[in-house]
This record gives C-alpha cells, structure tokens and sequence, in this order.
C-alpha cells in the first residue's frame, strides 16, 4: 500500500505545533528533524516500492518540501534511526538528555493524536500501472 496524496498533516504543521507549544522551545531540534527528514525521506526512510511516488513528488512540486508532504507514518521511520544518528552528533551529555526529553515528548504527542495521524484511510492499494512503474 501506499499514500495516493499529499499528507493533509504534514510534519511540517506537526512540528511547528510542537514548537509553538512547549514551555521550552528547542529551535535547534525542530530544525534538526526537519532538516534530517527531508535529506534521509528519499535514500533511506523510503522502501523501494515508494520510490516512483517520491520521484513523482519531486517533479509535481518542487517548491515544497518533504516535510510539507510525508506524514507521521514516514516520521515514524526517522525515529527508528534516530539513535544510530545521534552516536555523530557532537552534542555532550547535557545536550543529548536534552534532545531525548524533547523527542521523547514528540513521541507522546505522536501517541496521544494517532487516531488524527495515522488512519488506514491515508492508503489504498496501488494500481496495476504503479506496481509495473515500481518494479
């Protein structure tokens, strides 16, 4: 299966909530995910079957970033390689505590709204012309 459409909740809208909604902002973090996102969606967050839908993204809208049109299901990939990540990042002890809480707290959110997030109604099965294109 695979998402026929844009996300009607991009990461994007997703992070900026978060951000404009925490006590202590972390600007640096946000940025981070975004930025991690957006270079890892195409070469090693997506399965191979994905593949022609993200170049077909590409060319649709090129003024859009993959944050602003992958959901949660796609983020969700992200977090799984997110600790690999953070064993080359020059953050120290403090840093890293830091960047856990506020992912950890990013993971709840993802929880506490998965019934807006993730929705079987997101898929439909791909069409006989996608799984040739795909192959």
């Amino acid at each position: 299966h695979f998402c026929p459409q844009i996300s009607a909740s991009s990461i994007k809208r997703w992070l900026k909530y978060h951000l404009d909604n925490r006590e202590y902002a972390v600007n640096d973090v946000v940025a981070g995910i975004h930025e991690y996102f957006n270079v890892m969606l195409g070469t090693q967050l997506l399965y191979k079957f994905e593949r022609p839908q993200y170049a077909d993204m590409l060319t649709e809208h090129p003024n859009l970033t993959m944050a602003q049109l992958y959901g949660a299901p796609h983020l969700l990939r992200l977090f799984v390689r997110i600790g690999a990540m953070l064993a080359y990042t020059p953050l120290d002890e403090k840093g890293i505590t830091l960047l856990l809480n506020f992912l950890h707290d990013f993971l709840k959110y993802l929880v506490k709204n998965s019934a807006a997030l993730f929705s079987a109604n997101d898929y439909e099965v791909a069409p006989p012309e996608y799984h040739r294109k795909a192959v």
